[in-house]
Parts: C-alpha cells; structure tokens; sequence
C-alpha cells in the first residue's frame, strides 16, 4: 500500500502542541496506552476544530486508567505519596 506524499505524522505530548499543530483537511488521532484520558478528550477537542474530517482511537488501557483514577483519590487524602517506579515508566510519571 502507497502513501500519499501528503502524508504526515506528528507526534504531540501535550496541550499546547495539539494547539499549535498546523491545520489539516484529515486527522487522525491515536492515543499512547498510558495517556491521561482527561488529555487525551482535550487533545481531540482541539484537533477535531482544526479538521475537515476528524477520527480518533482511544487506546488507553483500562487498567491504566483505573490506577490512575485511584492515584488520584489517594493523593487528595494524603500529605505526601511517594510513587515507586522505573525511571523511564511512562506509567510511573502518570
């Protein structure tokens, strides 16, 4: 299968770059597996008012969004939470 030349993948890891991401007649969004579902919806959002035709795919996998839910709860009711993790984890940033 050929691409058309005018095809581009642009990899963004936040807010403001979905906002400052160039407008485009199709977009298509995918999200990583460990993303925050909260900036996941706010990304789409941005980029669903910059395109003509606009699809998204929500990858995020339940369990990861159930732990961070439940990190989150925790933290409010806590004065200090140490989390203990791989450097590099994505999930352990999250």
């Amino acid at each position: 299968m050929a691409f058309k030349d005018t095809l581009r993948v642009r990899p963004l890891s936040s807010i403001q770059e979905a906002k400052a991401a160039p407008l485009a007649k199709k977009i298509a969004l995918i999200a990583q597996t460990t993303q925050k579902v909260e900036t996941f919806c706010q990304v789409a959002a941005i980029l669903r008012q910059k395109a003509e035709d606009f699809v998204s795919y929500n990858t995020i996998c339940k369990h990861t969004r159930l732990n961070q839910e439940a990190t989150k709860e925790l933290a409010a009711t806590v004065d200090a939470m140490i989390v203990i993790g791989g450097y590099n984890s994505s999930n352990t940033k999250k």
